[in-house]
């Protein structure tokens, strides 16, 4: 996470009022900042938002830079300099190249106006109408390789109005986006202090190869005991990961993590870090 806050970046190519949206509700909240903004769209209204908010904004449009992974990567690039916790795409309307998807995996989000995996892909409010159900709703999910096909954070149902005008259905999705994606971002604020939190757990300068089995257990437990996060079934993950980990220790009657096979530090490590963990960790743990 950022040094003084958990810093945000937000991709649009339209009018932006998902941005606007997390620009009135978090933006300066609770230690979550937009920091960035970019667009593949010149003159997008979003950039707008931003500049108007003091925001970097930067547009990349693909024909400046000759393909897709390209554009990907200079943004990608920009969004490290801006030290970016998590990527937030609010109606950006372009498929992300495997590489940018890697170098950010488990901190990028999308809200999409379907429950997923219901209606997939674009026009998914087309899609609803079309099949003839009677509710729809958003989903804010992770973003992976596939269309839509990450896993779901939020979910909101949406009755399909009666007379099934397309038009009121798309102001009632629209409004639900601009609440739940706000709350989808406070909630991976708080996941990602809880996942760094086990570098000095319960504050207590411990450094991860240091921590015995009983700081193992309680850790997990103190994930386990968080009830606000049900929506986040990787805390569930996380804190079982813990346990795992403990329970390792126990049996092999070791003291601290450091004393464990270098392999099975690594496997630990990657469950328990969602996101990659601290640069050196895994190195200064096996050394």
């Amino acid at each position: 996470m950022g040094s003084t806050s958990y810093r945000v970046a937000v991709l649009a190519s339209g009018t932006g009022t998902n941005l606007q949206a997390i620009l009135d509700t978090v933006h300066g909240r609770d230690g979550i900042e937009v920091v960035a903004v970019a667009s593949d769209k010149p003159g997008a209204m979003a950039l707008d938002r931003a500049t108007d908010a003091g925001i970097a904004a930067e547009c990349f449009p693909r024909e400046g830079f000759g393909d897709r992974a390209k554009r990907d990567e200079a943004i990608s690039e920009w969004l490290g300099e801006e030290d970016t916790d998590l990527v937030v795409l609010a109606g950006y309307m372009r498929l992300l190249s495997p590489g940018f998807i890697k170098r950010w995996r488990n901190r990028i989000v999308n809200v999409h106006p379907a429950l997923l995996p219901s209606f997939p892909g674009l026009d998914a409010i087309g899609q609803a109408l079309e099949a003839g159900v009677e509710e729809t709703g958003v989903t804010v999910h992770f973003v992976d390789e596939g269309v839509d096909t990450g896993a779901p954070i939020l979910q909101s149902a949406v009755p399909i109005p009666p007379d099934r005008n397309r038009a009121k259905l798309e102001d009632a999705i629209h409004a639900v986006e601009h609440s739940l994606l706000p709350e989808a971002i406070r909630l991976m604020a708080r996941f990602e202090e809880a996942l760094l939190s086990k570098v000095d757990v319960g504050g207590t300068g411990v450094p991860f190869g240091d921590l015995s089995a009983d700081d193992a257990r309680a850790q997990g437990q103190r994930l386990t005991d968080v009830g606000t996060w049900g929506p986040l079934q990787r805390v569930a993950k996380v804190a079982h990961a813990w346990k795992l980990l403990a329970a390792q220790m126990e049996r092999d009657e070791i003291a601290t993590v450091r004393e464990l096979p270098p392999a099975d530090v690594v496997e630990h490590a990657e469950r328990l870090w969602v996101i990659p963990p601290p640069e050196g960790m895994v190195e200064g743990v096996r050394g």
